[in-house]
């Protein structure tokens, strides 16, 4: 009696296992930077610019498909080591990361509210150039049964006066 219970659930048990197993997803977030004015820096400096370094304490977000819809659910979150690194479980699938900012409409509302109409330094801010910018992931992966490939995910740091997406500085340079 006892074997014929135990072996329907051994079996249900092992099916199980094999539909939800996990693979591992590992990768790095790097960041640039841009040159935002002043004097005259050399190709050096410039190439040091331009060098992915590894972006630390940084926070982001998983949402299967590959955009960025924000009705459909997070399904990892992760923050970058001191390193840029990260590592997270998920199953097969197409998958999308975006940095916090993306993760629901208040960064955008926000943009969109403070930039409602142009300013001296500013113009108004592109509703449709922040909606297609929201929607659009900041990297795309799959995951397949072996795994997903080692991920980098490069952020180019920009000016302070040219943070905000879809708007257009118009402003003094720095000297």
């Amino acid at each position: 009696m006892l074997k014929q219970i135990f072996i329907p659930v051994l079996a249900l048990c092992l099916l199980s296992f094999g539909y939800n197993d996990k693979m591992q997803v590992s990768g790095k977030v790097m960041q640039t930077s841009s040159y935002c004015g002043g004097a005259e820096i050399s190709p050096e400096e410039q190439a040091a610019l331009s060098k992915p370094k590894p972006l630390a304490g940084k926070k982001f977000f998983v949402r299967k498909g590959n955009k960025n819809n924000l009705k459909e659910p997070v399904v990892a979150t992760f923050v970058t080591d001191s390193s840029g690194a990260f590592m997270f479980y998920l199953p097969p699938g197409e998958y999308s990361i975006v940095d916090e900012r993306k993760y629901d409409k208040k960064y955008v509302a926000n943009i969109a509210k403070q930039y409602k109409k142009g300013s001296e330094n500013y113009d108004a801010a592109d509703l449709n150039c922040l909606k297609n910018w929201v929607n659009t992931p900041d990297m795309v992966f799959t995951v397949t049964g072996d795994g997903a490939k080692k991920i980098e995910v490069i952020y180019n740091r920009p000016c302070e006066w040219n943070t905000a997406p879809c708007i257009n500085y118009r402003g003094p340079m720095p000297p």
